[in-house]
């Protein structure tokens, strides 16, 4: 009687290839986002945050006083009444405002979209590694630019309507969030990853 199992392994196989990239990326990105949840200690609501055992507070502190800076000067030309209060936090006078936690910096995200970047598989290998070389920090970049302008769309919603916060920020924007590491992955797949199209 024939064995049948390797038969059907490179059935599946074949049947799989062309969803390959798909899969690796989404496999890279829950890889990591697990990772990141087993790792990473801190309460979202809170401004404590750890790394295994190495305390990141001041890091992230930094770098969430930054963003809420980043998000005022971007937003206060055009919102006089807008106020950076603490540091930490994005308001109107007599309004509605937000606390930049440490969960607000755009670490998580490039971690992830880092991984991912890392995991693609260029097609080829000389023209992808290459590539990825300075696609990684520009993407980056732009994970942070992203991140900036998903906050300062949060802050000028709460000016007017405070109770579509948790559906900006909990829902709409988290998700559009990483349907932009996406297209970031899609562009370098079928442009700089050396794919023909």
């Amino acid at each position: 009687m024939p064995r049948l199992m390797p038969k059907h392994a490179s059935d599946i196989r074949a049947a799989l290839e062309p969803y390959r990239d798909i899969l690796l990326f989404v496999a890279a990105m829950l890889l990591a986002d697990g990772f990141w949840k087993l790792t990473v200690h801190g309460d979202e609501g809170k401004d404590s945050v750890a790394w295994l055992c190495f305390n990141l507070t001041p890091f992230f502190d930094a770098l969430a006083r930054h963003t809420a800076g980043a998000v005022y000067a971007l937003l206060q030309p055009f919102k006089p009444s807008l106020v950076l209060g603490s540091g930490l936090t994005l308001g109107y006078e007599g309004g509605s405002a937000t606390h930049i936690a440490w969960s607000c910096t755009p670490v998580k995200q490039t971690f992830i979209f880092a991984v991912i970047m890392l995991a693609a598989r260029p097609y080829s290998p000389r023209k992808g590694a290459l590539h990825k070389l300075w696609f990684i920090p520009v993407g980056a970049g732009l994970v942070y630019v992203f991140n900036i302008l998903r906050i300062a769309v949060v802050t000028l919603v709460i000016e007017e309507h405070p109770e579509l916060f948790p559906l900006f920020h909990d829902h709409l924007l988290k998700y559009l969030f990483y349907g932009f590491i996406f297209l970031l992955w899609v562009l370098w797949t079928r442009i700089f990853g050396g794919k023909t199209v």
